[in-house]
């Protein structure tokens, strides 16, 4: 059988300001997973090719994705649940290609909004955010694991920037036994973190980032005899690194995962008298599971 022929797709992109990060997204009909090229401007007119490996009687699905300088976007033409579908049919076959019937390669003509004015429904990337999870924490300080409950609310001024505001309330809180008795530790949460965002044309996002926060942590304690039970609240402040993988379940709805590594300074300590039975925080290891909605 001889080689298929690529595929060009032509579409004019238009924007107030300047078109930024077109792409072509396609697969083989049938396929699960969008392969992607950029597309290239040429008088006016943004083209790409489908490769002619990727061409076969099965048909082609393929959507256009374009943001603009300042982030706005993305404005598509077909989505990744309604691609645009190309019918192919082999060589003996090819005269029927202007007809329109099956066979032949008629892709629409695609006119694209880049400030995201495309038809309603179709932008899957926004500029706020809110993100709920639950944080299990460890530290190797003698503690038990805490799980922490999440809110984020998240700026994204470009597509690939989340500038992130984090609150977090203890559900289950790090405890401690000793000879002298029982502590815990309930720690609240303020914390900013910026994260780079890098997205996958198969709806998987990678992301990066780092923030610094502040501790708030109520240490409680029921003592044995011959101690005397006490609360205290300690501050810290907190730096850690993190690093993410989500999945897009729709243009609005993403589900994800967080690897925490942190660091508290100065770090929480519970202690029955001078005897020090645990702390908190050197350094802090977490994951985390969530869930995040786009509001606009």
């Amino acid at each position: 059988m001889p080689p298929a022929r690529a595929v060009e797709i032509a579409a004019r992109i238009i924007d107030a300001s300047r078109v930024a990060f077109p792409r072509l997204y396609y697969r083989r009909c049938g396929d699960s997973r969008y392969q992607s090229l950029p597309l290239t401007q040429v008088h006016g007119t943004y083209t790409g090719s489908i490769p002619g490996a990727a061409v076969t009687v099965d048909g082609i699905e393929y959507y256009l994705e374009a943001f603009d300088v300042h982030g706005n976007g993305p404005a598509l033409h077909g989505t990744p649940e309604q691609p645009h579908r190309i019918w192919v049919a082999p060589l003996d076959r090819a005269a029927s290609t202007s007809s329109g019937e099956p066979g032949g390669v008629q892709p629409p003509p695609a006119g694209v909004r880049a400030g995201g004015s495309g038809p309603p429904g179709e932008t899957d990337w926004h500029r706020l955010r809110l993100a709920a999870s639950g944080l299990v924490g460890w530290s190797p300080g003698g503690l038990t694991p805490s799980l922490q409950a999440l809110l984020e609310v998240g700026l994204l001024p470009r597509p690939w920037l989340s500038i992130e505001l984090v609150v977090g309330v203890p559900v289950v809180p790090p405890q401690v036994s000793s000879a002298e008795g029982e502590a815990r530790l309930d720690p609240l949460l303020l914390a900013v973190q910026a994260r780079l965002l890098f997205r996958r044309q198969d709806r998987i996002g990678l992301s990066v980032g780092a923030g610094a926060g502040a501790l708030l942590v109520r240490m409680s304690g029921t003592a044995q005899a011959g101690y005397l039970s006490a609360v205290d609240w300690v501050a810290s402040s907190l730096l850690y690194g993190l690093g993410g993988l989500s999945i897009r379940l729709s243009p609005r709805w993403r589900i994800g995962v967080e690897a925490v590594l942190g660091l508290a300074l100065p770090r929480p300590v519970a202690s029955f008298g001078e005897h020090e039975v645990g702390s908190f925080g050197r350094p802090l290891l977490g994951g985390a599971l969530g869930v995040e909605v786009a509001l606009f």
